[in-house]
């Protein structure tokens, strides 16, 4: 038994420790620029801006601007986790342009901004070739459907095991 317990409490220090070193690292996000007719635009500036909520007030905890190259590309390199440790937030400015919010769980995030497109203030929708929902996996009800299963199936049987005792059980009397 003892042996047992020193297994799985090795078990549990190396899983959580694993789970820590592997959330460190970088995110990249990569913005391109272009016309309405698709061609790359250089010599923009881009600005991000990162920040968080604490006590529901917005707090800017990175900053970072570069100038779109000939392909139109900026690339940032983010640090992650962000210091909330939660979703990555931010405000992509192209300067003399527009202003368009990123929100993204970490990794790589490209981000093809059409600059007839791109308005200030804060955009609702997805980003162009971007599914609906964002990328981000949607639970709906399907996906409790095998535990649903499994309760009626397990209610089923206490029910069929309930009837049949009592039939046993009036059977006897």
């Amino acid at each position: 038994m003892r042996r047992w317990l020193v297994l799985m409490l090795g078990l549990m220090l190396v899983t959580v420790h694993g789970v820590q070193a592997q959330g460190a690292g970088l995110a990249e996000l990569r913005v391109r620029l272009v016309d309405a007719q698709g061609a790359a635009v250089a010599g923009v500036t881009v600005t991000l801006q990162l920040y968080t909520f604490e006590r529901g007030v917005a707090r800017v905890w990175q900053e970072a601007a570069c100038v779109s190259d000939a392909g139109g590309e900026c690339r940032f390199a983010i640090p992650v986790p962000p210091p909330d440790g939660g979703l990555l937030r931010g405000v992509v400015t192209v300067e003399g342009y527009g202003k368009r919010d990123v929100l993204w769980p970490g990794g790589e995030l490209s981000l093809t901004l059409r600059l007839d497109r791109l308005e200030e203030g804060r955009e609702a929708g997805p980003y162009e070739g971007q599914a609906r929902d964002g990328g981000v996996r949607v639970w709906s009800w399907w996906r409790w459907a095998p535990g649903i299963v499994l309760v009626a199936l397990w209610l089923g049987l206490t029910v069929w095991l309930y009837w049949r005792v009592r039939q046993g059980q009036e059977g006897r009397v």
